[in-house]
């Protein structure tokens, strides 16, 4: 794969007028969700908003952590999740509604965070709310720990809806 990268980038300068799509995310919000039951739900859950550009196809938006954190005020997304364990990964479409989509989230070690048995498989739904349970290390239904040194990517293949908006609410618990 890492001998893959340098002729994808040549074979791009090639390519002038193809264009790439792309993926922009933004935190929403941070919260402790009401009614926590410890023995059966997420206690957290991160809201980030996201817009798919107007070039169909699939596109990647990788979290920002503490080393990317511009701002002295407001945490990033991944120093809010860091050290909690994952729960699940819910996708809400909002207007302009999305057409179906896979959706990946990775963290920068190529880690998956969805089960194995969706993967992520039109996680993007037009008009209903998907959730996915996440996957452990082992690959069993399970938790992962969030780690703010490897920041989460989230990558949506087959969306062709130009500026589909959906949410993304990662869920997590201590």
């Amino acid at each position: 794969m890492k001998r893959m990268i340098p002729f994808l980038l040549i074979a791009a300068l090639f390519m002038p007028g193809v264009s790439f799509a792309a993926l922009t995310c933004a935190k929403i919000s941070f919260h402790e969700l009401p009614n926590y039951s410890a023995s059966k739900d997420a206690k957290y859950e991160l809201l980030m908003r996201c817009t798919f550009d107007t070039t169909p196809g699939t596109a990647a938006y990788t979290f920002e952590n503490a080393a990317t954190n511009s701002s002295t005020t407001v945490r990033s997304p991944m120093e809010d999740l860091s050290g909690k364990w994952s729960y699940a990964v819910v996708v809400d479409p909002k207007t302009p509604a999305p057409d179906a989509a896979s959706v990946q989230i990775l963290d920068s070690r190529g880690v998956s965070f969805l089960a194995a048995a969706s993967g992520g498989l039109n996680l993007v739904h037009a008009t209903s709310t998907q959730q996915v349970f996440t996957e452990g290390p082992e690959g069993n239904d399970g938790s992962q720990m969030f780690n703010n040194a490897y920041p989460l990517a989230i990558t949506v293949t087959d969306q062709a809806t130009n500026n589909a908006v959906f949410d993304v609410y990662i869920q997590a618990y201590d």
